[in-house]
């Protein structure tokens, strides 16, 4: 077993100038446990950033070509605006961490990519700004997961086709990380990788 991967550990130390990424598949609860644990003036809340992003790009396609969800050439546009929305809302992601890694103090990304190589090239990206990084997968059972209230999807995004990944997805996903995590590679370039499976247990952060 890897000394770099703690499972359900009752205490989590992190070090100044940090980057605590949380990791998981779809509902599993990474932003709740991220809100659970930190304080939220130091998380990045990737779901707000990206409706934020999407909302931004509906209104200069109005605004500058008179082109709404409702008009007939939007079946035209709405591929380009979801891939725009991605970058951009990636970029900006990039940018708040960047900035916020200079005032010394941690910053939390509440959704990493669970996709191991997507991942790594996001923790190697953010090398140059932090002295640790630390992961943090929410890790429940699948069937927990299952039952949980699918979260919701705005109208903005839907617009774009943005949609809740279905079971056989969830299930995908989660085969996918359990691979990395029984491989160990989960814990591949951070300095520490907590999984957690019960997201309600009581754990201490030390900072």
């Amino acid at each position: 077993m890897s000394n770099n991967i703690i499972w359900n550990p009752s205490r989590i130390e992190i070090r100044p100038q940090s980057l605590v990424m949380f990791c998981g598949i779809a509902n599993s609860g990474k932003s709740t446990l991220a809100k659970k644990l930190f304080p939220e003036k130091n998380i990045i809340n990737t779901d707000e950033v990206l409706e934020n992003t999407i909302k931004e790009l509906l209104n200069i396609t109005k605004r500058d070509i008179d082109i709404t969800p409702e008009s007939k050439e939007w079946k035209y546009i709405s591929d380009h605006l979801a891939n725009v929305a991605i970058l951009k809302s990636q970029e900006f992601i990039n940018d708040l961490i960047i900035n916020a890694s200079q005032t010394g103090d941690i910053v939390i990304l509440d959704s990493a990519p669970h996709n191991y190589k997507d991942r790594i090239a996001t923790i190697i990206n953010f090398f140059p700004y932090f002295e640790n990084i630390y992961l943090i997968v929410a890790f429940p059972d699948i069937k927990k997961v299952e039952s949980h209230k699918s979260k919701s999807i705005s109208a903005n995004q839907i617009s774009l086709g943005f949609y809740y990944p279905d079971i056989c997805s969830l299930s995908i996903d989660f085969a996918n990380l359990d691979t990395q995590i029984v491989f160990e590679n989960i814990a591949d370039e951070v300095t520490k990788a907590f999984i957690i499976t019960d997201l309600n247990s009581d754990i201490e952060v030390l900072i």
